[in-house]
């Protein structure tokens, strides 16, 4: 996969509504491999993490394999985002988040809507994960956990954008 992680990198900010939960997303591509997080808009950790990459202009991202990690450094250019209108969500109950990040990952449905956000660069590795905040490992505890089957090429958990309110990784 490293060779996939060549070239510009580009991070994005977008949203969905489903059955009247709002799904945020988090996409980076780095080369021709692109990781999207799914986050609740419910959830405090979210909304920290995202003041704290306004705060300091930048995120992190480390990507881990059975070789190696890599950590990207992204300076995040323009800080302010559209999906703001989205906080108003903050202290809503969480229109059960974990089911509909889950149906949207176990139906493919995110994995149909990932294409580049690099023009003129066509995906050839993609990524869906769920944003792993104390919340939502909290809500999957209570459900006794979540399982994504292995050949979905998904990845719930392995990676998150935010650990606590207090740092951006």
């Amino acid at each position: 996969m490293a060779n996939k992680l060549k070239g510009l990198a580009l991070f994005r900010l977008g949203s969905m509504e489903i059955d009247g939960c709002v799904v945020l997303t988090a996409r980076v591509q780095k080369g021709s491999a692109q990781f999207v997080w799914l986050a609740d808009a419910t959830d405090p950790d979210v909304w920290s993490g995202l003041d704290n990459m306004r705060k300091t202009g930048q995120a992190g991202f480390a990507f881990i394999n059975d070789e190696d990690t890599w950590f990207m450094q992204y300076k995040i250019e323009h800080p302010g985002t559209a999906i703001d209108r989205h906080r108003r969500q903050l202290g809503r109950k969480d229109a059960d988040f974990l089911r509909v990040a889950g149906s949207l990952i176990a139906h493919g449905t995110i994995q149909e809507m990932v294409s580049s956000i690099i023009p003129g660069l066509t995906v050839e590795h993609s990524q869906i994960n769920i944003l792993g905040t104390r919340r939502v490992r909290a809500a999957a505890e209570a459900l006794g956990g979540m399982l994504v089957r292995k050949s979905s090429d998904v990845a719930t958990f392995a990676a998150s954008l935010m650990s606590a309110p207090s740092t951006v990784q």
